[in-house]
């Protein structure tokens, strides 16, 4: 038990509670600061490696403007990313270092007005022991956790496949990832529980686009068009941002009766290439119906039917 027995000398007791609650403040905010000072250098960092490297290649491939321009280059999207990571675990350390803070604050105000915290200590330690028995899984999620902010694993809005759950990362905890599928269906998938995932929007997205055309007009007239309406895309910003590699026109990919399919090859970021598809697919019949190109239309089967 803690002892009653509180001891409050006036005015010495309270000037010892004053520095203690001042000591409190000050650590907290100077460990706050400190934590804000690393995330901001970890954010500088690799700016400043790309420079140095960009001037490396300057001094090495003279004449040359690319190898500077590559290496100084950032993604934006790394950029991002890399921001709300370290956003992400300023906030946790902050909160560790706030929680800490005040406890290790309570424990000395305590032993200021003469309340002896040893049995308080004790009870803890029996107390911790056998609660740490009893939430390994947890712990297991809180640290899975961790290391999937760590190590950028995923972040939110991130397209993923967990199992056999797909959808975006709405919210991402210690303990828990918050996923939402194609149907709007919400996951609350524990970290701990994550042993493969697929991440899509850290990755590239592959799509060949099938343009069905009269099988009457001509396959290399077609293959030449198809060519024209890829370069008409050109210059188009939203286009560029996520294409990874110019379209590609494969060809005639095959036919039948009425309809003859050419492919397209897009190669973009991860998740992003419906918008593409969609500009190929006008810009296509577009050119089409400039060249008087006829699109197929659905064949109709005529049935005589003989009277009795």
């Amino acid at each position: 038990m803690i002892p009653a027995q509180i001891k409050f000398v006036w005015p010495q007791t309270l000037i010892e509670i004053l520095i203690i609650l001042a000591i409190i403040i000050v650590a907290r905010w100077t460990l706050r600061k400190a934590v804000k000072e690393l995330v901001h250098t970890a954010e500088a960092n690799p700016a400043k490696t790309f420079k140095r490297l960009g001037a490396k290649a300057t001094k090495t491939m003279k004449g040359s403007k690319d190898p500077t321009e590559m290496f100084m280059s950032v993604d934006p999207k790394e950029d991002e990313r890399r921001h709300a990571r370290m956003k992400t675990l300023a906030s946790i350390l902050n909160s560790v270092i706030t929680v800490s803070v005040v406890i290790i604050g309570s424990f000395w105000l305590l032993r200021a007005v003469n309340i002896d915290i040893t049995p308080v200590l004790a009870s803890a330690g029996l107390g911790g022991l056998a609660i740490g028995f009893g939430a390994q899984s947890l712990i297991k999620d809180v640290i899975s956790g961790t290391f999937l902010i760590l190590e950028d694993q995923l972040g939110v809005g991130d397209i993923i496949t967990i199992g056999d759950v797909t959808g975006t990362v709405i919210a991402m905890q210690l303990r828990v990832t918050q996923v939402q599928d194609m149907n709007g269906e919400m996951w609350y998938i524990r970290n701990g529980e994550i042993t493969t995932l697929g991440n899509i929007s850290q990755g590239w997205s592959n799509s060949v686009i099938s343009i069905p055309v009269n099988i009457d007009e001509d396959p290399f007239k077609i293959i030449n068009l198809l060519k024209q309406a890829v370069k008409e895309l050109e210059g188009d910003q939203e286009i560029e941002k996520v294409l990874l590699d110019e379209p590609a026109v494969l060809g005639l990919s095959n036919f039948d009766s009425y309809i003859a399919n050419y492919g397209i090859l897009v190669k973009c970021r991860g998740n992003q290439q419906w918008g593409v598809e969609r500009a190929i697919r006008a810009a296509s019949l577009k050119v089409f119906q400039e060249n008087g190109v006829d699109t197929p239309a659905t064949p109709v089967r005529t049935v005589d039917e003989k009277s009795n």
